[in-house]
């Protein structure tokens, strides 16, 4: 997806947040610690869905908490030196979210089990959906034919230039209306998508997927995304430094980086 900035304060306040932080699908679907199942396992209900352990669980729990712990005494050093330009908080959210994931990424590929592997798998083909067949690794196993490529190649199209569209809408009254369409549109790909297969395609495509996953709801995870916030009128740099961070959204299959530019919060 290309670049899209937008002002973050009217994205909170608009509760444009979607449900679950799920960054484009990896090129290798079988890649054990791919990073949207890496960030999944922070979700406690894909926990359960997997059916982790209590000492799985707080493994993950802990680690995240140390590396916050980390995070926030840099941070609260940063917001102490007078002046502080926007790219060292940048590099401090980059350092956090890097460790998180080689925190969840060893998590995935040493302290699961293979079954439990494989169900993350399955779940993270489920969130992605149409945006599944993307993956070179998933066409070469399902045989795809020059015209299912081109069908997938001219999906992605589209749902770029939707997602923009989309985006360049935020904070407007028609954004709601934007997002209802862009949500239909990637539903009626996939049944495009899936009806194009062959039936011993479909069949191993639907062993990919595995049993639906029960927190899933219209390619979303409930619990997962933007949090709500309200910022004040005129918001210190405090308020805007508050929202630094990145978000992601499988409803629309991107990812957004709060950034801190010229005394505004922006996306990018």
């Amino acid at each position: 997806m290309g670049s899209v900035r937008a002002l973050a304060c009217i994205l909170m306040v608009a509760g444009a947040a979607c449900a679950a932080p799920v960054p484009a699908l990896p090129k290798n679907a079988d890649d054990d610690a791919s990073l949207t199942a890496v960030k999944l396992l922070k979700n406690r209900k894909i926990q359960k869905e997997l059916k982790l352990n209590a000492e799985q669980r707080i493994a993950i729990v802990d680690g995240l908490a140390d590396i916050d712990e980390s995070i926030d005494k840099k941070r609260t050093a940063l917001l102490k030196v007078p002046n502080p330009t926007p790219d060292k908080f940048e590099k401090l959210e980059k350092e956090s979210q890097d460790a998180k994931v080689k925190m969840l990424r060893t998590t995935a590929t040493k302290g699961l089990t293979p079954a439990q592997r494989s169900r993350l798998k399955q779940i993270t083909r489920q969130i992605h959906g149409p945006e599944s067949f993307n993956d070179p690794a998933l066409q070469k196993l399902l045989a795809f034919t020059d015209a299912q490529k081109k069908a997938v190649a001219t999906f992605d199209k589209l749902l770029e230039e939707k997602i923009t569209s989309y985006l360049s809408l935020l904070g407007h009254d028609d954004s709601d209306n934007r997002k209802e369409e862009l949500l239909k549109f990637r539903e009626e790909s996939l049944k495009s998508l899936v009806a194009g297969l062959a039936m011993d395609q479909r069949e191993v495509w639907k062993s990919l997927l595995g049993e639906p996953v029960k927190v899933a709801q219209a390619g979303s995870v409930s619990g997962i995304g933007l949090p709500t916030t309200t910022l004040p009128l005129t918001p210190t740099a405090a308020d805007l430094e508050a929202l630094v961070g990145s978000y992601s959204s499988p409803e629309l299959g991107t990812t957004w980086t709060v950034r801190i530019e010229k005394g505004k919060a922006m996306l990018k």
